[in-house]
C-alpha cells in the first residue's frame, strides 16, 4: 500500500512538471519573425519592454509589427487619431492621445557598416575582396528591408574594382526578406530553411533572384553578379538600436548566389560565389529602437 502511495505521488509530480514544461514551451513558441517595436501601452498583452512575456490582464506593453511608428500614443498629445492627421490642440496645448515619435520622418531608416567583404568565385579563380563597406536602407514592412551598399577599394586578382567614379564598388538597390523555421513568412527562393530558433535574413536585387545585385569592371574585366544569398540575422527577441547580419558558406543557400566574368568575347557561365562578411546596422535616429521577434 506505502508503495503504491509513493508510485502515485511520483506520477502526479511528473504530470505537474509536464504541465509546468509545456506552459513554458508555450509561453516562449516560435512565431515567424518579424520586425516591430515593443512600446508602452495601457492594457498591453505584455509585462517586459521585450514582448516575450504574456499577461491575461495589467499589461505594461504592446508589440506592433512593422517599421518603428511615426504616431505614438501619448497623454495630452497634439492629435485625436492614431495616424496623427487630426489635430486636437486647446490655446497651444495638446488634447489629443496621439503624437508624432521624435524620430518623424526617420524611424525606418538605419544605416550598415561591412566588415572585410569578400566574395569567394571558384569558376574565376581568386575571390575579390575589399576592405570595408556601408550603406542605407529602410524597413518597409514587418518581414522586408530596402538597402544599398558600397564597398569600399575592393581587388580581384590584383586589379581594383569600382562601378562608380571614387573607384568604389556600389550594389544596386537590393530587398531583404526575414526567413524563419516556422511560419507563414515567404519561404524564400529556395528550398532551404534555418534551423529552430534561427532567422535568416535572404538578399536578392529588386525584382527576384534574377535581378543583377551588382554590375562592375575589374581591370579589362566585367563582372555581374545575380541570385540570392542569406545572412544569418541577431539578436533575437530583443529591442535594441543595433542589428547584425552574418555571411558565410554555412548559412542558407550561398550557393544561389552567381556571378559572370566578360573578359571581351561574351559572358561566361555563371560560377557559384560566397559571400564572406559581417554587417552591422544601427537605427539612422539616435535612441531609435527596433526588435527582430522570433518567439511570443
Amino acid at each position: 500500500m506505502k508503495r503504491t502511495t509513493i508510485v502515485g505521488v511520483c506520477a502526479l509530480l511528473a504530470l505537474a512538471l509536464a504541465g509546468v514544461l509545456a506552459s513554458s514551451a508555450l509561453a516562449a513558441s516560435e512565431i515567424a519573425p518579424e520586425y516591430g517595436q515593443c512600446v508602452v501601452m495601457k492594457k498591453g498583452k505584455y509585462s517586459d519592454a521585450n514582448c516575450q512575456n504574456k499577461v491575461t490582464k495589467k499589461g505594461t506593453h504592446e508589440w506592433v509589427p512593422g517599421p518603428p511608428r511615426n504616431c505614438i500614443e501619448k497623454k495630452d498629445g497634439d492629435y485625436s487619431d492614431a495616424a496623427c492627421t487630426k489635430l486636437d490642440k486647446k490655446n497651444g496645448k495638446g488634447k489629443g492621445k496621439y503624437e508624432h515619435a521624435s524620430c518623424n520622418p526617420n524611424c525606418d531608416k538605419f544605416h550598415t557598416t561591412v566588415s572585410d567583404p569578400r566574395f569567394d568565385m571558384p569558376l574565376f579563380g581568386q575571390p575579390w575582396e575589399c576592405t570595408g563597406g556601408e550603406g542605407e536602407g529602410e524597413i518597409i514592412s514587418a518581414t522586408q528591408t530596402v538597402q544599398k551598399a558600397t564597398f569600399k577599394h575592393c581587388v580581384w586578382e590584383t586589379r581594383p574594382c569600382y562601378n562608380v567614379v571614387t573607384g568604389d564598388l556600389e550594389t544596386k538597390s537590393l530587398e531583404t526578406y526575414l526567413i524563419g523555421h516556422e511560419g507563414t513568412n515567404p519561404p524564400g527562393f529556395g528550398s532551404e530553411k534555418p534551423v529552430a530558433g534561427e532567422v535568416w535574413t535572404q538578399y536578392s536585387g529588386i525584382g527576384g533572384a534574377s535581378s543583377y545585385i551588382a554590375e562592375f569592371q575589374c581591370g579589362p574585366v566585367l563582372l555581374r553578379t545575380f541570385g540570392w544569398h542569406d545572412a544569418f540575422a541577431s539578436p533575437q527577441d530583443k529591442m535594441q538600436s543595433m542589428s547584425t547580419s552574418g555571411f558565410s558558406e554555412s548559412i542558407g543557400e550561398q550557393g544561389a548566389l552567381l556571378t559572370e566574368a566578360n573578359a571581351g568575347s561574351g559572358w561566361s557561365a555563371p560560377g557559384k560565389t560566397t559571400e564572406y562578411a559581417t554587417e552591422s546596422s544601427e537605427m539612422d535616429y539616435p535612441g531609435e529602437k527596433v526588435e527582430l521577434r522570433l518567439h511570443d
